[in-house]
C-alpha cells in the first residue's frame, strides 16, 4: 500500500487493487453514504444511519473542524466498501497531549470481506493518530485488533449502587447474599450542595480539578459537546461539594448523570462522569464525596445507579462507598441495556487500545480515566430513540 498525496478529495492510502483508504472528507465521501452504508450493512438498526447524530458525533466534535474523520476504504469506481467511525480526541498520557481519536462502529460490505479491507482501514488509523480507543468489540473484530497490536479488555469494570432492591429484582437477579451486601452498605445521610452548570460554568469549573489525570481530554468545549449539545440524551452536569455552604477545605467533584424514564417502578441513575476538583491527587475521590453523591441520586429518586471505570483508584473508592463490582460479584445480575432490556454476561462491555509511542503507559489501565462517557458508549439505541 501507499500514500497517495496532493490528489485533493481522492488522496489517501492506495493498494495496489486500486482501494483508497483514508478519512471520508479526504475521500470525498459525503456523509450520507456513509450513514446509508451502515443502513444497510449492519447487524441490526444503528443510530450512526440517522443524519442528525451522525453529524453530531462525527462533524460537530470540537477536534472535528465540520469534517468527518471516520476511516474509510472506497475501490476504483467509488463504491465504498468499509468505515471505521473515528472522532479525533487528543489523550493526556505520560504528562503529554498525544494525537488521539475515538473509534466507534466497524463494518465491512459482505461482498468486501477477506480481501484485508478491515486490516487496511486500521493500519490507516494508526498512521494518523497515536492513541486509539474503542468500546464494545464484537467477537469478529477481535482477531483484527490483536493482530494489529492492539491490547484487549475483555470487560470493563462496572460498578451498581442499589437504592430499591425490590425494584432493580424487577428486572435482574439479587440472591440473599446480594440482598445482605446491600443492607450492609446503606446510603450515608450528609450535607451537601449542588449546582448544576451552564456551557459558560464548565471552564472555571475545571480549572479547579485534580491534576495528573490520564485519558481523552475532558476540558470545558468537549464537555459542552458531549453531554450539553446531545442531539438525543439530557445529561445533567454539576459541581457536588459537601456540606451545605462552600469553605475553601470542600470537598467537591464534578457530576454528569443521566436518568433513564422510569420503567415498571425502576428510576436507573447512570453516572457518567466524576471528575475530583480542588483536591490532592492523594486523595482525589474521598469517601466524603460518595456520600454527597448518595445523598444527590436518592434526591433525584433513584432506585439504582452505575457507573463503568477503568481507574483503579476511583474503583477502589467506589466499592468501599457500597458499590457493588458487578463483574465479580454473582449475588446481582443487572440489565446492561434498557431500550430494550438486556442482561449480558458479562454485565459490561469490551475494549481495545493501542498507543504507537506509550502502550506500556496506556496498557496500565488502572492510571487511566475511561468511563461510559468515552468512546461514544452511552449512545442511544434506534428503539430509545
Amino acid at each position: 500500500m501507499r500514500r497517495a498525496e496532493g490528489q485533493g478529495p481522492t488522496s489517501g492510502s492506495v493498494r495496489d487493487d486500486g482501494v483508497v483508504v483514508g478519512p471520508a472528507h479526504r475521500l470525498g465521501v459525503e456523509a450520507e453514504r456513509v450513514q446509508e452504508f451502515y443502513k444497510r450493512h449492519w447487524l441490526r438498526p444503528v443510530v450512526l444511519s440517522d443524519d442528525v447524530f451522525y453529524r453530531w458525533q462525527f462533524l460537530q466534535a470540537p477536534e472535528a473542524g465540520g469534517r468527518d474523520h471516520c476511516c474509510v476504504a472506497i475501490d476504483r469506481h467509488g463504491e465504498l466498501l468499509g468505515v471505521m467511525g473515528a472522532q479525533p480526541r487528543p489523550f493526556e498520557l505520560a504528562g503529554e497531549l498525544r494525537p488521539g481519536a475515538e473509534l466507534t462502529t466497524w463494518v465491512t460490505a459482505p461482498e468486501a470481506r477477506g480481501r484485508g479491507i478491515g486490516r487496511a482501514i486500521l493500519a490507516d488509523l494508526q498512521r494518523s493518530y497515536d492513541v486509539l480507543v474503542g468500546l464494545g468489540i464484537t467477537e469478529a473484530a477481535i482477531p483484527l485488533y490483536r493482530l494489529a497490536d492492539f491490547g484487549f479488555l475483555r470487560a470493563i469494570p462496572r460498578f451498581l449502587r442499589v437504592f430499591d432492591p425490590e425494584a432493580v429484582v424487577r428486572f435482574g437477579e439479587v440472591s440473599r447474599l446480594g440482598h445482605r451486601l446491600i443492607e450492609s452498605r446503606p446510603p450515608r445521610r450528609v450535607d451537601y450542595s449542588y449546582e448544576r452548570c451552564d456551557a459558560g460554568e464548565l471552564a472555571a469549573l475545571l480549572a479547579d480539578a485534580a491534576p495528573g489525570r490520564q485519558g481523552f481530554v475532558r476540558d470545558a468545549r468537549h464537555l459542552e459537546w458531549r453531554y450539553l449539545n446531545h442531539p438525543v440524551f439530557d445529561y445533567e452536569v454539576g459541581r457536588l461539594e459537601v456540606g451545605a455552604s462552600p469553605t475553601p477545605e470542600a470537598r467537591a467533584a464534578l457530576v454528569v448523570l443521566r436518568v433513564e424514564d422510569s420503567v415498571a417502578g425502576l428510576r436507573f441513575v447512570h453516572v457518567l462522569d466524576l471528575i475530583p476538583l480542588g483536591t490532592s491527587s492523594a486523595d482525589p475521590w474521598p469517601g466524603e464525596v460518595f456520600a454527597a453523591l448518595d445523598a444527590l441520586l436518592l434526591e433525584h429518586d433513584a432506585s439504582a445507579a452505575d457507573m463503568f471505570s477503568t481507574h483503579s483508584g476511583l474503583n477502589g473508592a467506589l466499592q468501599q462507598a457500597g458499590w457493588l463490582p458487578l463483574l465479580d460479584e454473582s449475588s446481582v445480575r443487572f440489565p446492561h441495556l434498557f431500550r430494550p432490556i438486556e442482561i449480558r454476561e458479562p454485565a459490561s462491555t469490551s475494549m481495545v487500545y493501542w498507543s504507537g509511542s506509550s502502550f506500556a503507559r496506556l496498557a496500565d489501565l488502572g492510571r487511566v480515566y475511561l468511563t461510559k462517557q468515552d468512546c461514544d458508549f452511552d449512545r442511544p439505541t434506534v428503539a430509545g430513540m
